[in-house]
C-alpha cells in the first residue's frame, strides 16, 4: 500500500508533500488564464515593498514579491509560494507531532490535511489567510518546545513566528492569546514559564510588529479602519448578521471535520497503546489553537453582528486534522496504518478535491450559457495590457509628446493587472485614492501623466492633465469570447503640438 510505505519511510512525508504541492502549482497554472483577484492586487503592491497597507498587513505582499523576484519575474510563482507556505506548515506540525508520537502517526496527520477542502481548492488563492500557515505552525512548535525544553532559542522562534503571523493578518493574535491563556491557567505549563526568556520574546515580538502597526493605524490615515468596518459589515446594522456569523463558523468547522473524521473512523487501524500525559497535553494545545480562536470569532460575530467568511478561518483549521487523529485514535496509537479501504478513501478524496478546481473554471462558462463571462482568473492579462499600451502611445502621439514611460495606472483590479504586468511594472493608483496609494507622487502627475482603467479618470483633470486618448476596449475571456467592456484613457500634460 502506497501510503503505508510512505509512512514507514523517513522521507515519506517529504515525498507526499512534494507531490501534493507540485499538483497545486500545476493545477492552477493549467486552469487559469489570469491570476486570482487577491493575487493581482498583491502583485501590484509588491513593487512598493509597503511597510503597511490599508487592507491587511503586508507579509503576504512581501512573500509574493520575494517569490516573483526569485523566479525571474514569473507571475505564476504565486502558486509556488502558496504551496510552499502549506508545506512549511505541515513540516512544522510533523516535527511537533514527532516530539510525542511515532513517524506513522505524524505522517497520517499530514495526509489527513489533504482531506480539508480549503487546503486544496483555496490554496492557489494566495492571500492573508494562507500567508499565516507557516507562522501558525512554527508558533505552536516554538511554544511547545520552549515550554518543554526551556531553550531561549525556541522562545525567540515563537516570538518571530507570532510576529510573522500578525504581519500576515491581525486576527492571528487570537492564536497566541488563546495559547497564552492556556499556559496561565494550567499549573503544569505555568510552572514551565521562564520569565527572562518570556520577556525577551515579548520585546522581540513588539520590535518586529511595531513599525507596521504604526504605519497602518497611526500614520496612514483612516483607510485601514474604514476598510475593516466596510469589509466586516460592522456598520450594516442588520440583526440577521448576529446569527449568521456564528452559524458560518460552526458550519465551516463541522464541514472541515467530516472527511478527516470518516478517514479516522473507518480508514485507520491501530494497536492498543496507553495514553500518556505528554500526548494529552499536546492534544489539548492543538484543540485550544483551533477551537479557542474559532469560539472568540463566533462570539464576536454574535455580539457585534459582523460578517464572517468561511475562508477567513483557514489558519484555525490547520490544527484540526492532528487533533482529530489524536482524539479519535486515543489509546490505539500503536502500529497505526491505513486500512486498504482507508487508503482508497483518502487518495480518492484528495483527487476529487483537486478536480474541483479546474471544473469550477469550466463551470463558469457553462453557467454563462453564451452570455458575457468575466472572472478574473479567466481573463488573460496580455490583451488588456497591449490595449492599454496602445492607448498610451496614441495619446502621446496626439499631443506631440516625446516618449514617456507609463509610470502610473489608476483604477480598480483591471488597473492592478495592467500595472503589475507591464514590463516596467507601473505604480498602481488604487481607486484613485492617494491615501490608499502613498507611493504615488500626485504632484508629479502633471508632468508624467497617467493611465486610467475604468471609471474615475476625471481625478487626473484636477491635477493639470487632459484626456489625450480613450478607447472602449472589449476585453475577451480566456476562450476569446465576450468578457467585459472597459474604458482605457490616457491622461497627459497639455499638448505641445504646433
Amino acid at each position: 500500500m502506497i501510503l503505508n510505505r510512505l509512512a514507514a519511510s523517513p522521507y515519506g512525508v517529504h515525498l507526499w508533500l512534494l507531490l501534493y504541492a507540485g499538483a497545486w502549482v500545476l493545477i492552477p497554472y493549467w486552469s487559469n488564464a489570469g491570476l486570482p483577484l487577491d493575487v493581482v492586487e498583491q502583485s501590484a503592491w509588491g513593487r512598493e515593498w509597503p511597510l503597511g497597507l490599508y487592507r491587511h498587513p503586508p507579509m503576504k505582499v512581501w512573500l509574493q514579491e520575494i517569490a516573483f523576484l526569485a523566479t525571474g519575474g514569473w507571475l505564476p510563482s504565486v502558486y509556488l509560494v502558496s504551496a510552499l507556505a502549506f508545506v512549511a506548515a505541515q513540516l512544522a506540525l510533523y516535527a511537533l507531532l514527532r516530539d510525542v508520537h511515532d513517524r506513522t502517526f505524524a505522517f497520517i496527520a499530514v495526509v489527513l490535511s489533504g482531506l480539508v477542502f480549503y487546503f486544496g481548492v483555496h490554496l492557489p488563492q494566495w492571500n492573508a489567510n494562507i500567508a499565516q500557515y507557516p507562522f501558525a505552525a512554527l508558533f505552536l512548535l516554538g511554544t511547545w518546545r520552549a515550554l518543554t525544553r526551556g531553550s531561549i532559542g525556541w522562545w525567540l522562534l515563537a516570538a518571530v513566528a507570532a510576529a510573522g503571523g500578525l504581519l500576515s493578518k491581525f486576527t492571528f493574535v487570537l492564536i497566541p492569546a488563546c495559547l497564552g491563556l492556556l499556559v496561565l491557567i494550567d499549573p503544569y505549563w505555568r510552572s514551565r514559564l521562564r520569565p527572562v526568556h518570556l520577556a525577551a520574546s515579548l520585546v522581540l515580538f513588539a520590535a518586529l510588529v511595531a513599525p507596521t502597526l504604526w504605519r497602518t493605524f497611526f500614520s496612514g490615515g483612516s483607510e485601514a479602519g474604514d476598510f475593516i468596518v466596510e469589509r466586516t459589515g460592522l456598520d450594516s446594522g442588520r440583526w440577521s448578521d448576529h446569527l449568521m456569523g456564528p452559524l458560518v463558523v460552526i458550519g465551516a468547522t463541522l464541514g472541515v471535520l467530516v472527511l478527516p473524521w470518516i478517514a479516522v473512523r473507518f480508514g485507520i487501524a491501530g494497536a492498543p497503546k496507553p495514553a500518556d500525559e505528554e500526548a494529552g497535553r499536546l492534544e489539548t494545545m492543538l484543540a485550544v489553537a483551533s477551537f479557542g480562536p474559532l469560539l472568540v470569532i463566533a462570539l464576536g460575530a454574535l455580539v457585534l453582528g459582523v460578517d464572517i467568511k468561511d475562508h477567513w478561518l483557514l489558519v484555525n483549521f490547520l490544527f484540526l486534522p492532528p487533533w482529530l487523529l489524536s482524539r479519535g485514535m486515543r489509546g490505539r496509537w500503536g502500529a497505526m496504518r491505513f486500512r486498504p479501504g482507508g487508503e482508497v478513501l483518502v487518495l480518492g478524496a484528495v483527487l476529487v478535491i483537486m478536480l474541483v478546481y479546474p471544473l469550477e473554471r469550466q463551470a463558469a462558462y457553462w453557467r454563462a450559457d453564451g452570455r458575457p463571462m468575466e472572472w478574473t482568473p479567466l481573463m488573460p492579462a496580455a490583451p488588456l495590457v497591449n490595449a492599454a499600451q496602445d492607448v498610451w502611445d496614441e495619446g502621446l502621439e496626439a499631443h506631440c509628446l516625446p516618449p514617456l514611460p507609463l509610470g502610473v495606472v489608476g483604477g480598480e483590479s483591471p488597473a492592478a493587472i495592467v500595472a503589475s504586468t507591464l514590463p516596467t511594472r507601473a505604480q498602481w493608483f488604487d481607486q484613485f485614492e492617494a491615501g490608499r496609494s502613498p507611493w504615488v507622487d500626485v504632484g508629479a502627475l502633471e508632468v508624467t501623466g497617467a493611465l486610467a482603467i475604468g471609471p474615475g479618470g476625471e481625478f487626473f483633470a484636477d491635477h493639470g492633465l487632459v484626456r489625450a486618448a480613450t478607447r472602449q476596449y472589449d476585453w475577451p475571456n480566456s476562450r476569446g469570447g465576450e468578457g467585459t467592456t472597459i474604458e482605457i484613457s490616457a491622461w497627459l500634460p497639455q499638448s505641445v503640438c504646433q
